[in-house]
C-alpha cells in the first residue's frame, strides 16, 4: 500500500514537472515575456494530451503496439522537456536575483484568503477521490485501458469477451485516445490502469480545473485577492454539486467522476480553450498572446478530442461563438482565418467518425 502511495506521489510530481517544462517551450515560442508556473503547467498538460492524440490517430488504424505508441510519446516528451529545462536554466542563470526576489514576493503576498482557498481545494480533491462513482462507461474506459495494458495493443481485443476486434467495433470512440493514454501512463508510472484512472488523473484534472478558473478570475478581476475570494466561492459551490447530480452539471461531473472523458472536456479543455481564445483575440487583457496564440488554441483543440469525441461539437460551438464576438467587435478577418485553420482537424475527425459508424453498420 505504502509503495503504491509513493508511486502515485512520484508520478504526480514528475508529470507536473514535465508539464511545466513543456509549457516553458510553448511560452518561449509564442513568445510571452511574463508567465507563471501554473500557466506553463496548463500549457504543458494540454501539449502532452495533444501530442498523444496526434500520435494515437496515426497509429490506431495500423494496430501499432501500445509499447511503440508510448515510446514515441515519451520521446517527444523527453525532447520537449529537455528543451524546456535548457531554456529555464539559461534564463535563471542570467537573472538569479530576480527569481529569488519574485519567489519572496509571492510568499509575502500569501494571506488568509490564499490559505482558505488552498484548504478548500485540497478538501474538495479528497472528497472527490472518496466519492467517485462508477458509471456504465467506467467499465468501458477501465476495460480498454486494462486490455491495452495487458495485451500491449491498441483497440485490438474486446475488453468484454477477449475476442479479436477491429476499430469499427468502437467507431464512436475510436478517435478518442483517452482510454489508451491511461494504459500508457500506467506503463510509465508502473501503476495499474485503474489506479491511474481513479487517482492520478483526477488529482491532475481537478488541479488543472482550479488553476484555469483562477487564471480566468485574474483576467476578469485583475486583483489577486478578488480572484482568491471568487475561487473560494466556486469551491463551495462545487462541493454542493452533489445535490444537482441528476442534472449532471459540469461541477457534478467532476465531483462524481473527475476521471471521466466528458468531465475532463468540460472542466479543463473547454475552459482552457475559452481562456486562450480571449487571450489571443483581446489585446486589452493582461498577457495578450496575439496571432501566435492560435498555436496553443490548436493544441487545446486536439487535447479536447483526446478526452472525448464529443469535443468535435463542443469545441466547434465554443470557439465559433467567441471568435464571432471578436470578429464583430474588431472587424478583423484574421481571427476568422485562425479559427477556420485550427478547427479543420475537428471537422475532419467528426466526418471520419460518422463515416466509420456508417461503415460499421454494413
Amino acid at each position: 500500500m505504502w509503495l503504491t502511495i509513493l508511486k502515485i506521489l512520484i508520478a504526480l510530481l514528475a508529470i507536473s514537472g514535465i508539464c511545466i517544462l513543456c509549457g516553458q517551450v510553448l511560452y518561449t515560442l509564442m513568445p510571452v515575456k511574463k508567465s507563471t508556473l501554473v500557466q506553463k503547467f496548463i500549457a504543458g498538460l494540454l501539449f502532452e494530451m495533444a501530442v498523444y492524440e496526434v500520435l494515437y490517430i496515426f497509429m490506431v488504424f495500423r494496430y501499432v503496439s501500445l509499447g511503440k505508441l508510448t515510446f514515441c510519446w515519451m520521446l517527444v516528451t523527453a525532447v520537449t522537456a529537455a528543451a524546456g529545462l535548457w531554456i529555464s536554466v539559461k534564463k535563471n542563470i542570467q537573472r538569479p536575483y530576480a527569481v529569488k526576489k519574485k519567489f519572496k514576493k509571492y510568499l509575502s503576498d500569501i494571506n488568509i484568503y490564499t490559505i482558505v482557498m488552498l484548504i478548500l481545494i485540497c478538501a474538495y480533491t479528497i472528497m472527490t477521490l472518496l466519492y467517485q462513482q462508477e458509471f456504465q462507461d467506467d467499465a468501458f474506459f477501465a476495460g480498454i485501458a486494462s486490455t491495452s495494458y495487458t495485451t500491449d495493443t491498441i483497440i485490438r481485443y474486446s475488453p468484454y469477451t477477449g475476442g479479436e476486434i477491429t476499430v469499427l467495433r468502437y467507431a464512436k470512440y475510436v478517435f478518442s485516445g483517452y482510454p489508451v493514454m491511461i494504459a500508457s501512463l500506467a506503463r510509465v508510472t508502473l501503476l495499474r490502469p485503474i489506479v491511474v484512472m481513479h487517482i492520478v488523473i483526477p488529482v491532475l484534472m481537478i488541479g488543472a480545473h482550479y488553476i484555469l478558473c483562477y487564471m480566468f478570475a485574474q483576467m476578469v478581476f485583475r486583483s489577486r485577492h478578488k480572484s482568491e475570494i471568487a475561487m473560494i466561492i466556486l469551491c463551495i459551490i462545487n462541493m454542493n454539486s452533489l445535490y444537482v447530480i441528476n442534472e449532471m452539471s459540469t461541477s457534478a461531473w467532476m465531483f462524481v467522476g473527475a476521471w471521466y472523458g466528458k468531465s475532463i472536456l468540460s472542466n479543463v479543455c473547454i475552459i482552457s480553450l475559452w481562456y486562450y481564445l480571449i487571450k489571443t483575440n483581446d489585446s486589452s487583457v493582461s498577457g495578450y498572446l496575439g496571432p501566435k496564440g492560435w498555436i496553443i488554441i490548436f493544441i487545446a483543440d486536439m487535447a479536447a478530442v483526446l478526452s472525448s469525441t464529443f469535443a468535435c461539437i463542443a469545441v466547434l460551438a465554443v470557439s465559433f461563438v467567441i471568435t464571432l464576438f471578436y470578429f464583430v467587435k474588431k472587424r478583423s478577418w484574421f481571427n476568422i482565418c485562425g479559427w477556420a485553420i485550427t478547427i479543420m482537424p475537428m471537422m475532419i475527425i467528426m466526418l471520419m467518425t460518422y463515416l466509420l459508424r456508417y461503415k460499421a453498420l454494413f
